[in-house]
């Protein structure tokens, strides 16, 4: 009996063939040929619903995350051997390799070639790899123009990894930096088209011309060296339009109490809550919106806060 020409099958017999297939096995399966990697590539084109995330930890992490279902693709050089664990919803394999970053690298292309996915969310610690962080930002500058969501941490002085990252990749919509030894005069360009939210963790390098470029909607900084005088530059910038327009809430953190209330409300005209316990104050932008203002202390750390509500 000859083979059947796959290729020759009706459409709908040849998709529930692909949707029953591991990615691995769809990833194979494009290789064969030009025309099947066309007909795959077709087929899952239709479904936009799914979107990788990277994780650089404990080795080089890959999930393909659907609706209902989840692929993890965990890269490590000291795997005994390829495996694979299988759940409900989820699926993870254990793939060794004498190179994780080019085993990463193929991967992620043969990922995005096959299913059409963009890459959602990366979360990278720079001291797992840090021989490699700049040639896992490269990989994927080549896969991506912008990522949604990214998170970076470290616990040594990565200055250099940092500013190699925000130099060559965008980040539109969300930015945590968890980077606890960077440097006060560290110089990198902090992404200005960011629109959601950014967290840093120790803000000392963040300067006041870097904060009124910034256009997130929601900020915290942690153990930032702005001055009362500074604040209450970047309140005025608020109050006359100038800058943070869709500012929607702000957060700074002080140690050893830095903060200077008559510096810091010098020449801004605000009302108190009638009844606020934190001796709260609200104060107008020109346009009529409204912030409300609070700062408390606690263990030796000072925390400003203001909410724009209407």
């Amino acid at each position: 009996m000859s083979a059947l020409p796959f290729l020759l099958f009706p459409l709908l017999v040849i998709q529930e063939i692909f949707n029953e297939m591991c990615p691995l096995a769809l990833i194979n399966l494009s290789l064969a040929g030009k025309r099947t990697r066309n007909l795959i590539k077709m087929m899952f084109a239709r479904n936009s619903g799914r979107y990788l995330t990277i994780d650089i930890g404990e080795g080089y992490e890959i999930t393909l995350q659907e609706e209902l279902k989840a692929w993890i693709f965990l890269i490590k050089e000291n795997h005994s051997k390829k495996r694979k664990m299988e759940y409900l919803f989820c699926e993870t394999s254990y793939i060794s390799s004498q190179n994780p970053l080019e085993e990463f690298e193929n991967l992620l292309k043969n990922l995005q070639n096959v299913y059409s996915c963009k890459i959602g969310r990366v979360t990278m610690n720079m001291d797992t790899f840090p021989l490699q962080n700049q040639g896992i930002v490269n990989v994927l500058k080549c896969r991506q123009e912008s990522f949604e969501t990214f998170t970076v941490f470290s616990g040594r002085n990565a200055d250099s990894d940092l500013k190699y990252l925000f130099d060559h990749l965008e980040i539109s919509r969300s930015l945590t930096i968890d980077a606890l030894r960077i440097a006060d005069s560290f110089e990198g360009n902090l992404p200005e088209i960011l629109k959601e939210e950014l967290h840093i963790n120790n803000a000392r390098f963040l300067k006041l011309d870097q904060l009124l470029k910034l256009q997130a909607s929601r900020i915290w900084l942690q153990d930032t060296t702005l001055t009362s005088i500074e604040v209450n530059a970047f309140l005025k910038s608020w109050l006359v339009a100038e800058s943070h327009l869709n500012l929607r809430q702000f957060e700074i953190g002080f140690r050893f109490g830095r903060l200077d209330d008559y510096d810091i409300m010098e020449g801004i005209p605000f009302d108190m809550v009638n009844g606020s316990v934190d001796s709260e104050i609200e104060i107008k932008r020109i346009d009529g919106r409204m912030a409300r203002i609070t700062a408390t202390e606690l263990g030796g750390v000072t925390t400003f806060e203001m909410l724009i509500f209407c």
